[in-house]
């Protein structure tokens, strides 16, 4: 028997794949040469986030032609920057449209902020006038609310001049009632 032993096969059949593996993932390379540069070719997913538009909208421009990409042996497509660009505008804010995915969103937010910031100078208006009344209140007030008379009993209210009489009856119906039960 002079042909290859078993684990000599084996062997070579493993290495053979693991090669096979590599080139497979290295060979479609994710760059192209333009003018003797080596431009890198962008994903779906950076191209999606480069136009700010869906990956599945960017793979369906590619299908019908208005976007030249090209398919890897692994299944992914890959995108020239410059035929995105050309096709599709590149969204100049990327940052912006991260931070709020929903548009609408955030034009009822900006809102919202406005008008509580509003809503907070009104507030801030309302409690100072309300503290200018406030004082002006104080001025206005009598020094002696009750004014006593010199023998240091206080005058009756002008409106009751027969204030202690009245007073009287109450007492003496009280007395009553509580003595009844």
């Amino acid at each position: 028997m002079s042909g290859p032993n078993c684990c000599t096969v084996m062997r070579e059949l493993a290495v053979w794949r693991v090669e096979e593996f590599v080139n497979r993932r290295s060979a479609p390379s994710a760059a192209h040469q333009r003018d003797g540069v080596l431009i890198p070719m962008l994903t779906l997913a950076q191209a999606a986030a480069q136009t700010g538009m869906a990956r599945s909208s960017i793979l369906r421009a590619i299908k019908r032609g208005a976007l030249s990409g090209t398919r890897n042996p692994d299944g992914t497509w890959l995108v020239d920057p410059a035929e995105l660009a050309r096709a599709f505008p590149v969204n100049a804010q990327p940052a912006l449209q991260a931070a709020h995915p929903d548009p609408v969103a955030a034009v009822r937010l900006e809102a919202a902020q406005q008008r509580i910031a509003d809503l907070e100078r009104a507030l801030a208006d309302m409690r100072g006038e309300r503290d200018d009344l406030k004082t002006q209140a104080q001025r206005l007030a009598l020094p002696n609310a009750h004014p006593t008379r010199q023998d240091g009993q206080a005058d009756a209210h002008p409106d009751q001049p027969d204030a202690q009489p009245a007073a009287g009856k109450w007492r003496r119906a009280w007395r009553w009632m509580q003595a009844r039960g």
